[in-house]
């Protein structure tokens, strides 16, 4: 399996497997740990995954940080819209997430073949 596939595969489970656990609120060991996967991981590394990173703790401590920043954004939105629900959160992040992991699907292939040169990577297009 290529690595361009092994996120979006991990992160639609993932969005998968918490969705189902809050949206029927099951009680079980998994889902705290689910949860805080899905909540520190997942969200930020859908959009990370975009920047094509090749370092993968350099990509693994920016998804970290993206998803924090999203998750607060999105929690003082809904306070202060008065729409505040933990569950509704949730799920706009998954959401959110599912955006992330089909911009991954649909970029990749956007891009230039195997063998050949991005022109901003060509050093004779480079000014030094």
């Amino acid at each position: 399996m290529k690595r361009a596939t092994v996120w979006p595969i991990v992160i639609g489970l993932s969005a998968l497997g918490i969705g189902v656990l809050a949206g029927f609120d099951i009680d079980s060991p998994l889902r705290p740990v689910l949860s805080l996967w899905f909540l520190l991981v997942c969200t930020g590394m859908s959009f990370v995954r975009l920047l094509d990173i090749k370092d993968a703790v350099v990509e693994l401590v920016l998804a970290i940080g993206l998803s924090i920043a999203i998750s607060t954004l999105l929690s003082e939105i809904l306070v202060l819209s008065e729409q505040w629900m933990p569950v509704r959160g949730l799920y706009i992040l998954i959401g959110l997430s599912l955006v992330g992991v089909m911009l991954q699907v649909v970029v990749p292939s956007r891009r230039f073949q195997a063998g050949e040169v991005a022109p901003e990577a060509s050093p004779q297009t480079r000014d030094y």
